[in-house]
């Protein structure tokens, strides 16, 4: 596998520009806020993330702000399940770089197309095969997307609190769009599923499941085909995925 292709620098971050996306960072907020067990640490990550927002969107930010205080906006969004899992199918990924086209694949099956690995791969999609790579700072994961499944329900939101990652997973999954979430494993640091610990790894996976009202999350790793200690699905907590997110993001 291609290692180290995928972590996002600073001056090359996305930055909170589309108002698509500030839409869905305010929703996944009151989400995670409406969600039972909400921690002070989630309290204080809903505080600095409506902070950020509030630089790109001031409105946005104070009808957020209004929400998270009105029991009526909260209890509209409460009444999702505790547990919920997509039954997507799980695709190793055919090539050393492709776990960019691999996750695509994953989620537009999912959604009832026909795209395989090869096809997201192309030009018109995610560009793989023209640029060695799926980069985050390309946007490429939400325009493959978006064009493959003829919506713009994805949005590439860099650098996800574990809050929003949580209310962003709780959204996405209610409405039955697995998530794509692009990894960052540095060398000597925290690894997860089995992959290898002595090197640096930019890596995408497909968000499908959440459990304990979005506190424990489960992915698909398209990973197999080459780190021979991944296995195809598997869980983690969202605080723990978090750490992951932060040089790069999440697509939802």
């Amino acid at each position: 596998m291609r290692d180290a292709l995928d972590v996002t620098a600073s001056e090359d971050r996305i930055p909170l520009s589309d108002p698509a996306a500030q839409e869905q960072v305010a929703h996944a907020l009151i989400t995670a806020a409406s969600l039972p067990g909400l921690t002070a640490s989630e309290k204080l990550q809903i505080e600095a993330e409506l902070a950020k927002l509030s630089k790109v969107n001031p409105a946005l930010a104070s009808s957020t702000r209004a929400a998270l205080s009105s029991p009526y906006a909260l209890s509209a969004v409460s009444a999702v399940p505790d547990t919920l899992l997509l039954p997507t199918v799980h695709q190793a990924q055919a090539k050393s770089y492709w776990c960019g086209p691999a996750t695509a694949s994953m989620i537009v099956k999912y959604k009832g197309k026909t795209h395989t690995q090869t096809t997201m791969a192309r030009v018109e999609y995610l560009k793989t095969e023209e640029n060695g790579a799926t980069t985050w700072a390309s946007g490429l994961m939400t325009v493959g997307l978006n064009k493959a499944l003829a919506t713009a329900q994805y949005q590439q939101v860099q650098a996800p609190s574990a809050t929003t990652l949580k209310g962003a997973m709780v959204d996405s999954l209610n409405a039955l769009y697995p998530v794509a979430l692009d990894t960052v494993e540095f060398a000597g640091g925290q690894h997860y599923n089995g992959h290898p610990v002595d090197r640096t790894i930019g890596h995408w996976i497909v968000g499908n499941g959440y459990s304990n009202a979005g506190s424990t999350l489960q992915f698909m790793d398209p990973a197999t085909s080459y780190y021979p200690d991944a296995e195809p699905t598997f869980a983690l907590s969202t605080t723990g995925m978090a750490v992951y997110l932060q040089s790069n993001g999440i697509a939802w």
